[in-house]
């Protein structure tokens, strides 16, 4: 049986967002899938976490309140991440942007981030440099086997030889 994009999504879906982070995916917040986003697409997955207490990896972040709500875009690959998934998941942060922009009555906060999730990353483009430009793209690969899924987040790609 060959693993399809639409069972990551389910798998990330169904399964809290404690045992998610255990795993290596950073997640928080309530999850809603296959967002329709007017005409920029529909979105793979998308977490809302509103302002409250925060539950992080670091020990010593737990707990701080956040004043911001943080919206998180989920672009999920069966097999490899490239740029063009990157750029469809800008195409989802511009219409979730234009959104918030018209219909934010309170004046909130809010921040936007894009995760990338796919089986491997392309590293041959230069768009792997962007997890270290932007604090808000991350890149996450899965692994599927006996002992179920789990996640490993990817930054810090540099050139092998740097030239220099």
């Amino acid at each position: 049986m060959k693993f399809l994009e639409k069972d990551l999504e389910q798998i990330i879906f169904e399964t809290r967002n404690e045992l998610l982070r255990e795993k290596g995916l950073e997640i928080s917040g309530k999850k809603v899938r296959q967002l329709r986003l007017g005409n920029y697409g529909i979105a793979d997955l998308v977490t809302i976490t509103k302002p409250g207490f925060i539950i992080s990896k670091d020990p010593k972040y737990n707990g701080f309140f956040e004043d911001s709500i943080y919206i998180d875009i989920y672009e999920l690959k069966q097999d490899k991440i490239s740029v063009s998934a990157f750029l469809q998941a800008c195409g989802y942060y511009k219409g979730i942007s234009k959104y918030i922009s018209k219909h934010n009555k309170l004046k909130k906060d809010y921040k936007i981030r894009l995760n990338l999730v796919g089986k491997t990353i392309d590293t041959t483009s230069e768009f792997i440099y962007l997890s270290d430009i932007f604090e808000d793209v991350n890149f996450f690969t899965y692994d599927y086997g006996f002992e179920g899924i789990s996640f490993t987040q990817h930054f810090g790609y540099c050139l092998t030889n740097d030239g220099f």
